[in-house]
């Protein structure tokens, strides 16, 4: 019979079902930041799930390092978004905006799937 590797765990020490609904709540959190990408009020909520879960989770686990990536993600996006609206007047302003939106699609993507492969972010 083959046995497949064991999950990387995002808790250690967790029950299944923990460690399911964390799995869970990951990827809803990524799945709206990415929703938000085309528009605004799902990227706000993602955040604000992102900030509350990051801020719950007091001890540095792979779950916490994800909600860590999110909320980095999204305040260096907004950032990046100012800066580039900012110099619309000047045209580079939307090559920065374009650059920012696919930084983050990408960020986003990346680590979603470095959750589902039960890895941390980075």
């Amino acid at each position: 019979m083959v046995q497949s590797a064991p999950k990387f765990e995002l808790r250690p020490g967790a029950d299944d079902r923990t460690a399911h609904q964390a799995e869970v709540m990951l990827t809803v959190t990524y799945g709206l930041h990415l929703l938000g990408m085309l528009t605004a009020l799902p990227l706000v909520v993602a955040s604000i799930i992102a900030h509350v879960r990051f801020f719950m989770l007091d001890t540095e686990t792979t779950e916490r390092a994800h909600y860590r990536y999110l909320v980095e993600t999204f305040w260096f996006g907004v950032i990046a978004n100012i800066i580039g609206a900012a110099l619309t007047v000047v045209v580079i302003g939307f090559v920065v905006l374009a650059i920012a939106w696919i930084w983050m699609v990408w960020r986003f993507v990346r680590g979603w799937l470095r959750m589902r492969e039960g890895q941390g972010p980075r």
